[in-house]
């Protein structure tokens, strides 16, 4: 059977997508067990672990102060690892383009949806206005299929668990006798952190790929290298609106695109509930 599956795959799987299951023994609209974790990396500002099935993110989150810097675009960077220990078929060297699509669509759904609000990451100093940089990097420790829908996971809830410490400024004087300088010190305080502002309708993804004309949810990693399309719908958690249904694939029937806005739909629920079981963190 491994053997044949290694030769023929198109032949392998069609056997049992013509029976409505898949190898792994789920049915076609089936979706794979979610685990999430959140705060469980002590050294950044915010953190969550998501596995969907076997493909894991762990996603970190901090942030840093500085002047406003003419070649950064945004105060929210998000850049996503996908290395060659997560999947034999990633070499090691430059950012390949999965990481950089998927970097560019994480920040562009942030963006579109305005999920966070920058107003209040700043600081007020006699020298001028210093920025919160939210810096949050997603590191895939295993690639099974469907990385978006586990990037996104994760991203909403490191950002839901973020918590950035409070600042007061004093003032210091530098050098001696009559040369003597006072300029603005920002310090930490102990124990005193904000939560960052964001909206409450966070966005929620599902994917599916097309094979053969069978649709596909929550695809695994074999399963995407035989597909024939790809489609991601992203809704709005509160709203329900439909912020973005992405296509890859030469043509699709719109009833194919009804059903995964009505399953997507349908899943926003679930992610509610995955999200708000591990909503433990506390800002005093």
């Amino acid at each position: 059977m491994e053997a044949f599956k290694k030769l023929y795959p198109e032949e392998f799987f069609e056997k049992f997508l013509n029976e409505g299951i898949r190898p792994d023994g789920r049915k076609l609209d089936e979706k794979r067990d979610v685990f999430l974790s959140v705060g469980s990396i002590n050294t950044a500002y915010g953190s969550s672990m998501v596995k969907i099935g076997n493909t894991s993110i762990v996603t970190g989150i901090n942030a840093q102060l500085g002047p406003i810097d003419s070649k950064v675009d945004s105060q929210i960077i998000i850049n996503v690892e996908v290395g060659p220990l997560s999947s034999a078929n990633i070499r090691p060297g430059r950012p390949s383009k999965t990481q950089q699509v998927l970097s560019s669509k994480l920040y562009n759904i942030i963006e579109q949806t305005n999920y966070i609000n920058t107003d209040n990451l700043t600081v007020e100093t006699e020298e001028g206005i210093l920025y919160w940089y939210i810096v949050i990097t997603l590191y895939c420790l295993n690639n099974d299929g469907n990385l978006f829908d586990a990037c996104l996971l994760g991203l909403i809830s490191a950002l839901q668990n973020v918590k950035i410490p409070e600042v007061k400024i004093i003032k210091k004087q530098y050098g001696s006798g009559k040369v003597v300088e006072e300029k603005d010190v920002i310090v930490k305080q102990k124990n005193k952190f904000k939560k960052l502002q964001l909206n409450s309708d966070f966005p929620c993804s599902l994917s599916f790929i097309l094979i053969n004309d069978y649709l596909l949810t929550d695809p695994t990693y074999e399963e995407e290298q035989l597909q024939d399309g790809v489609i991601t719908v992203i809704v709005g958690s509160e709203s329900k609106k439909i912020y973005d249904i992405s296509l890859i694939c030469d043509s699709i029937k719109q009833d194919i695109i009804k059903d995964c806005i009505s399953n997507s739909i349908n899943n926003v629920d679930e992610i509610i509930s995955i999200i708000s079981n591990n909503d433990n963190d506390v800002v005093e």
